[in-house]
């Protein structure tokens, strides 16, 4: 991401818990992404691991009194700058109307769910299965069945009040958006 608060993410912090990693009982407690921080980090300059991923707190250079966050690099993001303050929630309308529904937007262009867990974070990106750990492996859920019993066993969503047309419209235009992918990807 570059550089910056940019009004992406509502990153989490709690405070009056010290302890002997954060003696003024301060931490980061979530990022706002899916393969982030899978526990809280005290939020003092470091550098940090958790499970297989290296992160790194420092102060932010562009945001007076914020913190800049590095990501391990093999995670979905490089990192990110967030403030030290308290903000309300409708600091952030305008940029989530223009993430949730401009045609430029990643988070409309491609269907993502992401989970972090002790040992790695799983990452399904259109049909694309990722699981990022002591290693990296991929699978194409070539078929519809694949795709939502990835989505129940990997990351919990069984999607029960999703009706069988609701499915198979979400699984076109899944296919259809891989397909075209394939097609940029791929020499002719």
């Amino acid at each position: 991401m570059p550089a910056g608060a940019t009004g992406n993410h509502l990153v989490l912090t709690v405070s009056g818990l010290p302890s002997d990693e954060s003696p003024d009982g301060e931490w980061l407690v979530d990022l706002g992404m899916g393969d982030g921080i899978y526990e809280p980090l005290p939020l003092v300059a470091g550098d940090y691991q958790q499970g297989p991923f290296r992160y790194r707190l420092s102060p932010s250079v562009v945001e007076p009194g914020g913190w800049r966050f590095d990501h391990d690099r093999r995670g979905g993001f490089l990192g990110m700058d967030f403030r030290g303050e308290s903000t309300a929630m409708s600091a952030f309308a305008a940029r989530h109307h223009e993430l949730s529904t401009s045609p430029e937007s990643g988070f409309v262009r491609v269907a993502t769910v992401q989970r972090r867990d002790a040992t790695g974070a799983d990452l399904v990106r259109g049909l694309v299965l990722t699981r990022v750990g002591d290693g990296e492996r991929q699978t194409t859920l070539e078929r519809r069945d694949d795709y939502f019993a990835a989505l129940a066993d990997v990351f919990g969503m069984t999607l029960d009040d999703v009706g069988p047309a609701e499915r198979d419209a979400l699984w076109a235009r899944l296919a259809a958006a891989h397909q075209q992918w394939l097609e940029t990807v791929s020499p002719r």
